[in-house]
């Protein structure tokens, strides 16, 4: 009986997960799926206007609606947390062609100070 109950357990939490997937209509989109229009990340700084001297990448997902805005945005990965709020700001500046359904698309940011 316990097997049993695992695997409808497992059952239930596989269906729960494609149903969601399918409420939200979200794909991977193309690739080449390119923005048109970038926003800028702005540096972080140190009071005194001084840049912090740190590096770093972010990797942020961005959920577009199909007028090419971004609805969403989430971090995947990030080697310095510092960068997180401007990438994600940046992010959500971005535009995109107008399509037909909702999509995401990973965005790579990478600081450094030379």
């Amino acid at each position: 009986m316990c097997i049993s109950t695992r695997f409808l357990t497992f059952l239930i939490l596989i269906f729960a997960q494609s149903l969601a997937q399918a409420e939200n209509g979200v794909s991977e989109c193309e690739e080449g799926y390119e923005p048109i229009e970038r926003g800028v990340p702005i540096y972080p700084s140190m009071p005194y206007g001084k840049p912090t001297g740190h590096s770093g990448e972010v990797e942020v997902r961005a959920f577009i609606e199909p007028s090419g805005s971004v609805y969403e945005t989430e971090i995947v990965e990030t080697t310095n947390r510092l960068f997180d709020r401007t990438s994600i700001n940046a992010v959500k500046k971005n535009r995109y062609k107008k399509r037909l359904n909702r999509c995401t698309r990973l965005e790579k940011l990478v600081f450094k100070l030379e």
